[in-house]
This record gives C-alpha cells, structure tokens and sequence, in this order.
C-alpha cells in the first residue's frame, strides 16, 4: 500500500507554461482598452455604450500602429509600439464611434 503523500505533486509541477503572447501585444489590448474605458467615463450615456468604444479603442490603436509602422514614423516607442501615432489613432477611432452612434 503506497502512502497518501506519495500522489502529492511537487511544488515545480504546478508552474504555468511559458505564456507565447509578446508584451507589446498586451500593451496594444491594454492601452487601447484604457482609452475606450476612459472615452466611456467622459462621453458615454449607458454602460451598453462601453462595449462600443472598448473595441474602437483597441481597434484605433491598431490601426494607428499599422499606419506608423508602414510609413515608418519614429515619434516615440516602446520597442517596436509606436506610442503617439497609435494613439491617435485610437482617440480618433473614438470620435468617429461616437460620431457615427449618434
């Protein structure tokens, strides 16, 4: 008979794998969704209004990043996230989602 302890897992067996995800895609997620949130608190009339300027935020920042790297503006970044364009981007996004809501 094996004793209890003996289907104890060592404390090494319960790491998480390695995540696969680059920083700077979480930072694009983060500081895109961070200006949708913050649109929302200045413009938004109803909390259904956050679910679209979360998406416009995140997707403006993405563009703005597609845009800068295409025609390899150098502003500011952090590593290969252009910061400035990217939010302009987003903040543009903003406006048109507001604009086009009414």
């Amino acid at each position: 008979m094996t004793h209890p302890s003996a289907f104890i897992l060592p404390p090494s067996s319960f790491r998480l794998p390695p995540s696969k995800m680059s920083p700077y895609i979480l930072l694009i997620f983060l500081i895109g969704g961070a200006y949708g949130a913050a649109f929302h608190i200045w413009q938004g009339k109803s909390a259904k209004e956050l679910f679209y300027y979360l998406p416009a935020g995140i997707i403006g920042f993405v563009l703005g990043q597609i845009v800068a790297s295409y025609f390899n503006w150098q502003l500011y970044q952090i590593g290969p996230l252009h910061i400035i364009e990217a939010s302009i981007g987003a903040w543009s996004t903003l406006f048109i989602a507001r604009w086009l809501k009414g």
